[in-house]
């Protein structure tokens, strides 16, 4: 990782997560985390995602909701 000092920024070549069960997603996450699901029963952008389906997404914690962001 590296900071840009004029823009603020952190840079990198390649950030990855494991993914993980819905089950098994971090239970006191911070606002803004975003962690790789294997089983959302949902692959629709912005929709809440609940286990057990067979959807791959990339799902983002807006502080109340685990939403997917991406899929």
């Amino acid at each position: 990782l590296a900071l840009n000092p004029s823009g603020g920024r952190v840079t990198a070549p390649s950030l990855g997560t494991t993914a993980v069960t819905f089950a098994n997603r971090p239970t006191s996450p911070p606002e803004g985390l975003m962690v790789a699901i294997t089983d959302s029963t949902t692959n629709t952008w912005g929709a809440t995602i609940t286990g057990g389906g067979a959807f791959h997404v990339q799902g983002y914690w807006n502080g109340t909701a685990w939403t997917v962001s991406a899929k």
